[in-house]
């Protein structure tokens, strides 16, 4: 057993197996470590990367009640259809093509290029008001959010223990849904409608300048290197984690290096995703992530401002109360990581479920009290922010290290063409049902994009509480 006055154990080269595999010994080694203040900062840096990106999201949902609703730049089909390409169709696209150049050519060279795109390509979307180039810029910019979609939980996945993986995950998610919630609406508070160029630019700027973070404070994936045969990387990355892990006063014990394999391709097998005992993991998460994108997060949030706004509240009410509704993303990651592994993450997928259709109750039945919206708000915060991070988690952690890019991709990225149905839907439901206070809009988040996929990937879905990683994966 090693202590602080050991050194370091070498690196022992796993041995090849009948099949060319080599016996996981990163992975072994990775997964015997105890939570340490480093695993935070990982997790921390990934989330950052991931609300970096994911700046750009809420834009179009900010600037439609705020702006171009105001001064009739455009309509409401034109407004669900640059919802639908700028948060459905770029994401999918930028999920599937990150998902295999993420397995291709490594974590961290794709996180850069995520960046890169939606920082930059954002940036005309504050300077103009043609419909036409506006769904261009959005969709193109979708592309690099979609990368950060997948990139990041794989990234946080990959190097927490399963002791601590869902706290570490939680935690981390709680600091950044709580930044990008309160971050899409303060600028919006003091800029909007008046500046909308500089409410963009604020945007943009978080994904460009958190290259330079990636560059020099994030190294690459460990488990990934291993897949890829590169043994003297890895090995230098996890032993200067053991080091400080010694140096803090743990005992580390003897990696179980029998439990562990790993196979080693420069390739990605994409075709795996559909074969064997991924088959149903890709089917079942797939169309929970459709029913997810076309109800929870799209349906809801492209006409939430809409709703308040068209009960008489003006666009300072507005993004006080979403402003106030981000402390129910932090209330409810802080409470799912501090239950971490004690729960399975399909059970708290189904409960924040119901506990959001409680929140919509209230928007149905008292849209006046600004007090009642935005506790209202605070519940459907809380809740979707516990059922968004819960998929994510349970569908990185559904792959192998070879394909959990691709399956991420294939899952999440395919499922946001429900991204690009759900706001038509959405719109087409929220003006049928005017009159009657847009009831056909509630029914249809409530059921078909809460209730539904909440229920079954609770009935279908696969238990992963505290298990290692390759053991649930594999």
């Amino acid at each position: 057993m090693a202590t602080d006055a050991t050194p370091a154990e070498p690196f022992s080269r796993p041995t090849a197996t009948a099949g060319a595999g080599v016996v996981g010994g990163i992975a072994a080694r990775l997964d015997r470590l105890p939570l340490q203040p480093y695993h935070w900062r990982f997790v921390f840096l990934a989330q950052l990367f991931w609300a970096a990106c994911l700046m750009i999201d809420p834009l179009t949902e900010r600037l439609y009640p705020a702006v171009w609703l105001p001064h009739h730049n455009f309509g409401s089909l034109e407004y669900s259809l640059l919802v639908g390409f700028s948060n459905g169709l770029g994401p999918l696209i930028g999920e599937y093509t990150f998902g295999f150049v993420g397995d291709r050519f490594g974590r961290k060279k794709s996180m850069i290029a995520s960046c890169a795109i939606a920082g930059l390509v954002v940036i005309p979307v504050g300077f103009t008001t043609s419909w036409p180039l506006l769904m261009v810029i959005v969709t193109l910019a979708g592309v690099g959010v979609g990368g950060a979609l997948v990139l990041a939980p794989v990234y946080m996945t990959e190097l927490s223990p399963p002791q601590a993986r869902s706290r570490l995950m939680l935690g981390g998610q709680m600091l950044s849904f709580g930044m990008l919630t309160f971050l899409a609406s303060l600028p919006a508070l003091y800029l909007l409608p008046a500046d909308p160029e500089q409410f963009v630019l604020i945007f943009a700027a978080f994904g460009l300048l958190f290259i330079p973070v990636i560059i020099f404070a994030m190294p690459e994936s460990p488990r990934w290197l291993e897949g890829k045969g590169r043994l003297q990387k890895a090995d230098a990355i996890v032993t200067r984690l053991e080091e400080s892990a010694r140096r803090r006063g743990r005992v580390l014990p003897e990696p179980d290096f029998a439990s562990y394999n790993v196979p080693k391709q420069e390739k990605v097998p994409v075709g795996e995703v559909f074969k064997g005992q991924y088959l149903k993991r890709t089917v079942v998460v797939l169309v929970v992530w459709l029913f997810f994108y076309g109800g929870i997060d799209y349906a809801w949030g492209s006409y939430q401002g809409v709703y308040i706004v068209g009960h008489g509240w003006s666009a300072h009410d507005l993004f006080v109360i979403l402003l106030l509704g981000g402390i129910g993303a932090v209330l409810g990651l802080g409470l799912n990581s501090f239950i971490g592994e004690r729960v399975e993450r399909k059970t708290s997928i189904a409960t924040a479920g119901v506990v959001m259709c409680v929140g919509i109750l209230l928007y149905i039945f008292l849209p006046n009290s600004f007090a009642w919206l935005t506790i209202a708000t605070i519940i459907t915060t809380m809740a979707g922010s516990v059922f968004t991070v819960n998929l994510y988690n349970y569908t990185v952690t559904a792959y192998p290290t070879r394909v959990r890019s691709v399956g991420t991709g294939w899952t999440d990225g395919v499922g946001h063409a429900g991204a690009v149905a759900g706001p038509l839907i959405a719109g087409a439901l929220f003006a049928v049902t005017a009159a009657d206070n847009h009831i056909a809009w509630f029914l249809w988040v409530m059921i078909a994009g809460t209730l539904l996929p909440g229920f079954l990937i609770f009935g279908l879905g696969m238990k992963q509480k505290g298990a290692a990683l390759e053991e649930i994966s594999g």
